[in-house]
């Protein structure tokens, strides 16, 4: 689980605009306006995997939905 965390949060923190700024759509997301639509894309793919993971792993709820869907 510890796992899946650290690679959630490497996620996050990959497409973090600045560690020094505040976290909120004025900072966070400014470089997303920019971005191509491939771009784009690509990075809310990656993100999806990673959480559809670390929810999986860590909520048994989720788990078992998945599992009965075959997910």
């Amino acid at each position: 689980m510890d796992d899946i965390r650290r690679q959630w949060l490497a996620t996050i923190e990959r497409y973090r605009l600045s560690a020094e700024r505040p976290d909120d759509d004025s900072y966070c997301c400014r470089h997303l306006e920019t971005a191509s639509a491939d771009e784009l894309l690509a990075i809310q793919s990656e993100k999806l995997q990673v959480a559809v993971r670390y929810v999986y792993e860590t909520i048994p709820l989720y788990r078992r939905k998945f599992d009965r869907i075959g997910l």
